[in-house]
């Protein structure tokens, strides 16, 4: 919220003191959750990444595996 101080309401005596504090504090934790938004479709983003790559080694493994065998074979 550092570089939002600019959208907090000042500090006002009675009730409309209340109000600003309270809306103050919704603010920061919209922020919050807007923050951890972030981190978790970052996070998502990470293991479809991570998928896509562990997907594509395992279709060369297989390649591999099944020209090995193939060659096995021959050899027998």
């Amino acid at each position: 919220m550092e570089e939002d101080k600019a959208l907090l309401i000042p500090p006002l005596p009675a009730e409309m003191g209340l109000l600003g504090t309270a809306i103050n504090s919704m603010q920061y934790h919209r922020q919050e959750l807007d923050q951890r938004l972030h981190r978790v479709e970052r996070l998502a983003s990470l293991g479809q990444l991570v998928a896509g790559v562990a997907h594509e080694v395992r279709n060369s493994l297989a390649s591999m595996r099944l020209n090995l065998q193939y060659t096995e074979r021959q050899l027998n």
